[in-house]
C-alpha cells in the first residue's frame, strides 16, 4: 500500500474505532434498558392484575393551543379509566382555545362532559413561570380535588402520621395540551406506578413525525437529551440521573403534597427536571421512574421550525443548568460522535475495499476494513434500536450526521443566547436566564 494511503488510513481508523466504541456502548445500554425497563405498553398486562383503581385527576395547562386542544381532550375522554377527572387551565389565551375546547367536550345531548373542569387563568404572578403557575392553579382550584392540598410554601412537609406513599388520596397527572392519549394509556401508567411502587411515573412520549424537522432532526435532538439522561441511570435508585418529562408526570397526591406542589419549582422553565431533583433529595424517601411511552402517548411538540429551534434551545439550556460551557461541550461531543465518526467510518470502509482491490491484502487495509465494518455495524444496531424506540423508519439513520450537525448548532446557539443575555420566549412570556458558572 502506498505511503500516502497508509497516512490517510490513520484518521480513518481513528474514526472507525471511535464509532465502534461509542455506538457499541450505546447499543449495550439501550439493550440493557430494553431488557430491564418496561414501557407503557407493558403496563397493559399489569392493568389486568389491578383490582382497586385510585381516583385520577389530569391537569392540562394550555396557552393558545387551539390547534391541538380538541385532540387532547377527546383522547382523554375516550380513556377506559373509570374514576377520571380532567382539568384544563386556559392560561392567558388570546385565541379561541376555549371555544374549541368547549366544543370538543360537548356530549351528544349538547351538555358539557361532567368529567371536565375548565379554569380560565388571566395572569401570571412575578417570579412564576407561566406553565407552572397554570398547573398550580389547576391543582389548587379544581372542584374535584379536596381541600387538603399543599399550601403555597415549597417547604411544606407531611403532618405526623401521614404517609407519602399513600394511594387513598388518589393520583394527579400533569400533562401537556399537545399530547394525545391511547385509550388504555392511563390504566397502563397507573398499573406501572402501582406495580413498581413509585411516587412519580413520567413517560417519554412518542413524538409525531409529520413535519420534515420531526422526521430528520428531532430524532437526533431526542437522542442527545437521552444521552445526557440515560434511562438506565435515571431509573437507578442508587445513582439516579435526575430526569422527568413534563409532558406526562403522574404523582401520588400524598407525595406531591409532601414537596409543596408547584410552589417549590415556581420559576422553573423545566419544572420536570426540578421535580426530579427534589425527589432525589436525601431523607424524602420518594421514588421516581421515567419510562418510554412506546406509542401509548404521542406528542406534537412544535408546529413550526422556528418554535422547534426555540423550544429545544430552552430544553438544552435548562438541562445543562444554564452553563454555557456544558452546552458547548455537548455540541462538540455531538459533532464528533454524531457526524465526524460515522462519516469517517463510511469513508474508511470504501477506502479499505479499494485498497484491497488495488493493492492486495495488507495489514493496514485489513485492519481498516475490519474496524470500519464493525464500526458501521455498531452504528446501525445502536441507532436502529434508538429509531425503533422513537417509532421512526430505520433508514433515516442515514441522515444522523446531518441531524447531529444541526442539533449541535442548536446547542451552540443556546450557549450563545445565554451568554448574550437573550431572553427566551415561552408560553406567552419572556424570561431572562442567569448564567451559571
Amino acid at each position: 500500500m502506498p505511503l500516502w494511503l497508509t497516512i490517510l488510513s490513520i484518521p480513518l481508523l481513528i474514526g472507525a474505532i471511535g464509532t465502534l466504541v461509542f455506538y457499541g456502548v450505546v447499543a449495550l445500554r439501550v439493550l440493557r434498558s430494553m431488557r430491564t425497563l418496561p414501557t407503557a405498553r407493558d403496563g397493559l398486562a399489569l392493568a389486568e392484575l389491578v383490582s382497586d383503581w385510585p381516583e385520577l385527576t389530569v391537569i392540562i395547562p394550555a396557552h393558545n393551543e387551539r390547534d391541538v386542544i380538541a385532540r387532547a381532550a377527546r383522547s382523554l375522554l375516550a380513556s377506559n379509566y373509570h374514576d377520571l377527572g380532567v382539568v384544563f387551565v386556559l392560561d392567558r389565551c388570546t385565541d379561541d382555545t376555549e371555544a374549541v375546547l368547549r366544543e370538543a367536550i360537548r356530549m351528544p345531548d349538547g351538555s358539557p362532559d361532567p368529567r371536565v373542569e375548565i379554569i380560565v387563568n388571566d395572569h401570571c404572578p412575578e417570579g412564576w413561570a407561566g406553565k407552572v403557575h397554570a398547573m398550580h392553579r389547576g391543582y389548587r382550584e379544581s372542584k374535584r380535588l379536596d381541600g387538603s392540598r399543599s399550601p403555597d410554601e415549597g417547604d411544606w412537609t407531611l403532618k405526623p402520621g401521614e404517609e407519602i406513599h399513600d394511594l387513598s388520596r388518589g393520583l394527579v397527572l400533569f400533562a401537556d395540551a399537545d399530547t394525545e392519549f391511547d385509550p388504555a394509556c392511563l390504566r397502563a401508567a397507573v398499573a406501572l406506578l402501582v406495580e413498581r411502587d413509585v411516587d412519580l411515573l413520567s413517560l417519554l412520549s412518542t413524538l409525531t413525525i409529520d413535519e420534515w424537522y420531526e422526521r430528520y432532526i428531532q430524532p437526533v435532538a431526542s437522542f442527545e437529551l437521552i444521552r445526557q439522561f440515560p434511562l438506565d441511570q435515571v431509573n437507578d435508585p442508587a445513582k439516579p440521573r435526575l430526569f422527568a418529562n413534563g409532558q406526562f408526570m403522574l404523582f401520588r397526591r400524598a407525595a406531591f403534597d409532601s414537596i409543596g406542589g408547584h410552589a417549590g419549582v415556581r420559576g422553573a422553565l423545566l419544572e420536570d427536571i426540578q421535580f426530579s431533583k427534589i425527589f432525589a433529595q436525601k431523607g424524602r424517601g420518594l421514588r421516581l421512574n421515567c419510562l418510554l411511552a412506546d406509542g401509548m402517548l404521542r406528542c406534537e411538540m412544535y408546529r413550526a421550525y422556528e418554535a422547534f429551534e426555540r423550544g429545544w434551545k430552552r430544553i438544552y439550556t435548562e438541562s445543562a443548568s444554564r452553563r454555557p460551557a456544558r452546552l458547548r461541550a455537548s455540541a462538540r461531543r455531538l459533532v464528533i460522535t454524531g457526524a465526524v465518526f460515522p462519516v469517517l467510518t463510511e469513508i474508511a470502509f470504501w477506502v479499505a475495499l479499494a485498497a484491497l482491490q488495488l493493492f492486495g491484502s495488507s495489514a493496514t487495509a485489513l485492519t481498516l476494513a475490519i474496524a470500519s465494518g464493525l464500526g458501521a455495524i455498531a452504528f446501525i444496531v445502536a441507532m436502529g434500536l434508538v429509531y425503533r424506540q422513537q417509532h421512526q423508519p430505520i433508514w433515516r439513520i442515514l441522515l444522523v450526521p446531518w441531524g447531529a450537525w444541526v442539533v449541535a448548532g442548536l446547542l451552540r446557539g443556546a450557549a450563545r443566547d445565554l451568554t448574550r443575555g437573550t431572553q427566551t420566549q415561552w408560553g406567552g412570556r419572556s424570561y431572562f436566564r442567569e448564567v451559571q458558572s
